[in-house]
């Protein structure tokens, strides 16, 4: 999209829902929660859209929260143990 709002370009297609997108420290990925495969989970994807990858993969919730100040890693909240947890 422009910086005026014109020219939206839809980057996500899929029956769940994704939300909480946020840029990586190079600009060149968008880490995103969806609801696509069941449950909130964590996604990473190209700054086009392309190469959507699930990253947590697990039947407990995975809620992104934040890259890493040097952007090599992602922080997320989980429920996995039977408790959130930062991970």
């Amino acid at each position: 999209m422009n910086i005026d709002g014109s020219s939206p370009q839809r980057l996500t297609t899929n029956e769940g829902r994704d939300l909480v997108p946020m840029w990586s420290r190079d600009g060149k990925q968008i880490a995103f929660n969806s609801t696509r495969d069941g449950n909130w989970e964590v996604y990473l994807m190209n700054e086009d859209g392309s190469n959507q990858v699930n990253l947590t993969n697990n039947p407990a919730t995975g809620l992104f929260r934040d890259w890493s100040w040097g952007g090599d890693y992602i922080l997320f909240d989980s429920d996995r143990d039977d408790n959130w947890d930062i991970y």
